[in-house]
């Protein structure tokens, strides 16, 4: 039986997510449709939004989208590229139009590899017909020295919070994974850069189910905005077999110290059995025995990884509850056990 504390490799998981609902289409290849001249160009600016004034032919996500962005309350906005790629939904936590608006073409621009323009703000149309077409410019440069001010796609409200708690962690490394739709995920370690590298781009796949890129590395930013790449998938999900290299959320410590051994073990020994509970914090307990896993081994593991983890964790700061990640030789956590047990969902 193996517990590991979290206390030299700590994690802050934190999201900034500029799509919470009704978000517009997806391409990762940057574009879903041919660029298309404007059929309507009848609008001017202070116009009520109809979905029937948007100058480019659009996804049919988008077009549901823009069909239902009427019926959206609070800080909203509609941005679009000539290709016809873009996002139509509200942000509520922005703290102003400017913001909501900022955030969301800087995310068009990363998501599409295209330029956007704002095509609506609230219920009104931003410009005339003539002054739109002139908007789709660059709005985004690369950068080489970690400043959150300047995070892309971001909500001041998440550029804020990473300048007041990034750099200042009890940690020696630090990372920020960045993925679709304006999220951000930071991992921390006291073992190396690679680890907290790693695990903020597992922690940002895990959390919004699609790869991600690494944006910062200490204070080194690393994203390339016109050429970077999202990453192959990281995350294993069950049924599978156990690769060793790929339990996610450990440290490199952590495996070489206690997990490579408890397999080496196994592959040794043809009628050991094993259970493993993880959480998606570092946490980590596994049970070795001699005879077929039982629920009451299921019970004992997940009890004793659970053990230092506070009874109802800040969902912004911890990392919930442990869960069962494998069983013998296979990968039994699903998809749907990490939403329940690391994302409370």
């Amino acid at each position: 039986m193996k517990r590991i504390h979290l206390i030299a490799f700590a994690i802050l998981t934190v999201v900034s997510t500029i799509c919470f609902q009704n978000c517009g289409s997806y391409d990762s290849s940057g574009s879903s449709n041919s660029p298309s001249n404007s059929t309507s160009t009848n609008f001017k600016a202070g116009d009520p939004f109809k979905p029937e004034l948007v100058p480019y032919n659009v996804s049919p996500a988008l077009a549901t989208a823009l069909s239902n962005y009427s019926n959206y309350t609070g800080l909203k906005a509609v941005v679009l590229s000539r290709e016809g790629n873009g996002y139509a939904l509200r942000l509520p936590d922005a703290v102003n139009q400017e913001d909501a608006s900022r955030a969301l073409l800087e995310r068009c621009q990363i998501d599409f590899k295209q330029y956007c323009a704002v095509f609506a703000e609230g219920n009104f149309i931003k410009y005339d017909a003539n002054e739109f077409a002139s908007k789709h410019l660059n709005v985004l440069f690369n950068i080489t020295t970690f400043d959150a001010m300047n995070m892309p796609g971001a909500l001041f409200k998440w550029r804020d919070f990473f300048m007041r708690n990034y750099n200042g962690t009890n940690v020696t490394f630090h990372a920020i994974a960045i993925g679709i739709r304006g999220s951000y995920y930071s991992g921390w370690s006291n073992f190396s850069q690679i680890d907290a590298n790693r695990r903020s781009m597992e922690l940002c796949e895990a959390a919004i189910n699609t790869p991600c890129a690494l944006y910062a590395a200490g204070t080194s930013v690393v994203f390339d905005i016109a050429n970077y790449q999202w990453s192959q998938p990281l995350i294993d999900y069950g049924p599978k077999v156990l690769d060793i290299n790929r339990i996610p959320f450990i440290s490199d410590e952590q495996r070489g110290r206690i997990a490579v051994p408890m397999y080496q073990r196994m592959m040794s020994n043809s009628n050991l059995r094993s259970v493993v509970a993880i959480s998606r914090g570092g946490h980590w307990y596994h049970r070795e025995v001699q005879r077929d896993i039982t629920q009451a081994d299921r019970d004992f593991v997940l009890q004793n990884c659970n053990a230092d983890i506070p009874p109802n964790p800040d969902p912004a700061v911890y990392h919930h509850r442990c869960f069962i990640y494998s069983e013998n030789m296979q990968v039994v956590m699903t998809r749907a056990i990490y939403e329940e047990y690391a994302l409370g969902r």
